[in-house]
């Protein structure tokens, strides 16, 4: 498996990159929802921007609460920088703790609209990974005013410390 440092979005090596990688994925959900608060869920598909997958994951929203929430698909930069895949599990179980707290504060904020979210957390090596991220609510398939789940779009830097 590739390290951080060799798989994290290229294009994010510049925070201005890594902003126009978020400002795409807004840009994108902003396409896919037209005149309606949110895009459904099966409106979305990895073909719209294939250059943003390795980036994007999807979140499933629980009522019991974000500690409960489940990533049901994880692009490859996400995978390569937390060193596993998260798909399948709860983010509880999968995720940093900075990144954690990070992104169930964002869940909880989604259902007002796009969320934006950075930090950073330490690696094995003892450097930092820091992270952008935006996450935007999705409906579920009937279109209701709920979101029932949300996409996420997230770029990595890893900092080195000599």
């Amino acid at each position: 498996m590739a390290s951080p440092a060799q798989s994290a979005d290229r294009a994010s090596d510049n925070p201005q990159q890594a902003k126009r990688l978020t400002d795409r994925a807004e840009q994108l959900w902003n396409a896919l929802r037209g005149e309606a608060a949110m895009p459904r869920r099966d409106d979305w598909s990895v073909a719209e921007d294939p250059d943003l997958a390795p980036n994007l994951f999807i979140v499933e929203l629980r009522k019991d609460g974000p500690e409960t929430a489940v990533m049901s698909a994880a692009g490859g930069a996400l995978i390569d920088a937390l060193g596993q895949n998260p798909t399948g599990r709860p983010i509880r179980q999968t995720l940093p703790p900075p990144l954690r707290s990070k992104l169930i504060g964002a869940m909880q904020a989604v259902e007002n609209g796009p969320a934006h979210f950075s930090g950073c957390y330490p690696n094995a090596e003892g450097n930092d990974i820091v992270f952008r991220a935006i996450l935007l609510p999705l409906a579920g398939t009937d279109g209701g005013s709920a979101p029932e789940a949300a996409l996420g779009a997230i770029s990595f830097k890893l900092v080195i410390y000599d």
